[in-house]
């Protein structure tokens, strides 16, 4: 339907859903853009496209999609929640990365703690935060730690080059050259 009707946003929307459902979230994005275009005040359309953002752990892009969907209404509860909540979340993973660049390696892990504290629910923060843990133990060269860290981050994912690199000069600073 959608090759006859291209400028039908309730059918845009009713296939973004689709999208979503068959783990396909990048072509939900595309397809609740384009609906946010073509239906005036779809706020609905800006809080989904923020959620999928969210889920997939861009943190950023869905802060700015959230606000979008704000200024159309303000009051807009789910709007409101999910803006409240990732700028929260934004604004620690910004301030733990802030304390990385000037080397405060202590204060930014304890910043990542409280990073897997505020979102529990979505893993790709969970994991990312660990990496980060891993990089900051590392550079404070707290080997043993950074090594068992770095070794959590690569279970959940084995080609995660940041975890490697880390857990190298880990073992490094523990003089296992074999590992």
């Amino acid at each position: 339907f959608l090759k006859v009707c291209v400028w039908d946003a309730e059918l845009r929307e009713l296939r973004a859903e689709c999208y979503i459902k068959e783990g396909e979230p990048s072509k939900a994005i595309s397809d609740l853009k384009a609906a946010a275009k073509l239906k005036n005040d779809n706020t609905e359309a800006f809080y989904k496209i923020s959620r999928i953002y969210y889920q997939l752990g861009d943190h950023e892009l869905s802060l700015s999609e959230v606000r979008e969907c704000l200024k159309l209404d303000q009051d807009h509860k789910q709007c409101f929640s999910l803006y409240k909540q990732v700028k929260k979340l934004n604004k620690q993973i910004e301030s733990a990365e802030e304390l990385i660049r000037e080397g405060r390696y202590e204060d930014a892990i304890n910043k990542y703690d409280s990073v897997m504290k505020t979102e529990p629910e979505v893993p790709i923060y969970a994991t990312r935060a660990k990496e980060r843990i891993c990089h900051c133990l590392s550079k404070n060269q707290q080997a043993t730690e950074a090594i068992k860290a770095c070794t959590e981050v690569l279970q959940l994912e084995p080609t995660n080059v940041n975890a490697l690199k880390d857990r190298a000069e880990a073992y490094l600073l523990e003089d296992l050259y074999e590992e």
